[in-house]
């Protein structure tokens, strides 16, 4: 009794240790899978970002550059929206309003009611007076516009910052009830930076296309030159001061360019076709190649084989001299058309019809295949007729041998 006591005490604290083992490698597997999915999101989040700073140099318009921005925003899979929202800008002529530029999946209600939101005013207007994010789990008393059918929502409304200057505000569409995320809202104000450096890059671009005018210029020497006249204000004077960049070299650079890439273009096309064709050619050098295989294969399998086996199984005399005879005429036959046209235009025919087939080309009597097959001459006459059925001259005169003999032309 005492030792049936002490071994379940022994088996119940192995069982502790058991469970409690368990109970750590769950914690560390949970930890492992935390630290996955922070990887998982970091990844993410940089390879965001790196296609925002890539496509921030493109040459397209500001309002292109804002809507990919948007796009990439909203199709971050952590990033936990309604897939609304829109971006905000500033105007030098009004500054103190914003304007929304563009948008994605927002009603009609909430493009008239925030085409133009003041400084102040609801979320957005107080993320640019405020100068900081603004997140709301619902629709609290901060949220000034309203209109009829409002569904209930929160939001990210993320100020754009060049130091103290606001160029606009990114505002994203949340479920009610979700709380602002730290991991979030760092990664939206980061993404804000980069937005106002798209910003500033593309007003600068602006302001110096206006400040430039291209002109021809004729030097001492009579010769044309391309120019750019470039214009500077001088502050607190109403006057500018001009100044003229030759530009003949850039120019003819970018004409040469130009040209250098139609002929690459032009190389690149003949070069597709080339290959095109080549393709086809080639694609039917393998559809020949695997046509031939399989003509030599069905006349080996069907002319070949089942001469070869009975040899095998028999000594040689008069009987299989004959054998041997017919199949060195089969060999033969392979390279010629005639069985594999038989067996392709009349697939239907037996290996047992086809040999016979090729044995009656051969000027074999039925009582020679017979023989020659080891089958009854009934039997032979048997297929005979049904490869003349086959043949479709059943009720023709026509004579079978010379029928047969007319694949070989």
């Amino acid at each position: 009794m005492n030792k049936s006591g002490n071994s379940e005490t022994r088996v119940s604290e192995e069982l502790d240790r058991m469970r409690r083992r368990i109970t750590d490698l769950e914690a560390v597997e949970a930890e492992c899978r935390m630290a996955q999915q922070g990887l998982e999101k970091t990844v993410e989040s940089q390879n965001a970002l790196n296609s925002l700073l890539k496509h921030s140099l493109d040459e397209v318009s500001l309002e292109c550059q804002m809507a990919y921005f948007l796009e990439v925003l909203l199709s971050v899979s952590w990033l936990k929206t309604l897939h609304m929202g829109g971006i905000f800008h500033t105007h030098e002529d009004d500054p103190a309003v914003l304007v929304l530029g563009v948008h994605k999946n927002l009603n009609n209600s909430i493009l008239s009611t925030c085409a133009r939101v003041p400084f102040g005013r609801c979320l957005c207007g107080r993320a640019a007076a405020e100068r900081k994010i603004q997140v709301s789990k619902r629709v609290d008393h901060r949220h000034d516009i309203n209109y009829p059918g409002l569904e209930h929502h929160g939001h990210y409304n993320v100020p754009v910052l060049s130091g103290e200057k606001v160029l606009g505000v990114i505002v994203l569409y949340l479920p009610e009830g979700q709380d602002g995320d730290p991991y979030e809202i760092s990664f939206l104000n980061a993404a804000a930076s980069t937005l106002a450096s798209m910003i500033k890059r593309k007003r600068a671009e602006n302001a110096l296309r206006q400040s430039e005018r291209e002109a021809h210029v004729v030097t001492k020497a009579g010769e044309i030159r391309n120019a750019v006249l470039q214009f500077a204000p001088i502050p607190d004077t109403g006057r500018c001061i001009a100044g003229i960049l030759d530009i003949t070299d850039r120019i003819r650079a970018e004409c040469e360019l130009k040209m250098r890439e139609m002929e690459l273009d032009s190389q690149s096309l003949h070069l597709k076709e080339v290959n095109s064709a080549l393709r086809v050619l080639l694609d039917q050098r393998e559809r020949d190649r695997d046509e031939l295989k399989n003509n030599v294969l069905n006349n080996v399998n069907n002319l070949v084989m089942p001469f070869i086996e009975r040899l095998k199984a028999c000594k040689l005399d008069s009987y299989y001299e004959a054998i041997l005879e017919i199949l060195e005429k089969n060999i033969l036959n392979m390279v010629s058309p005639f069985i594999n046209r038989l067996s392709n235009v009349f697939i239907n025919l037996t290996p047992m019809e086809i040999q016979i087939a090729n044995l009656i080309k051969e000027g074999k009597t039925s009582k020679e295949i017979a023989n020659m097959l080891r089958r009854s001459e009934n039997t032979v006459i048997f297929h005979r007729n049904n490869v003349r059925r086959k043949l479709g001259l059943k009720q023709a005169k026509q004579n079978l041998r010379s029928f047969l003999l007319s694949f070989e032309k």
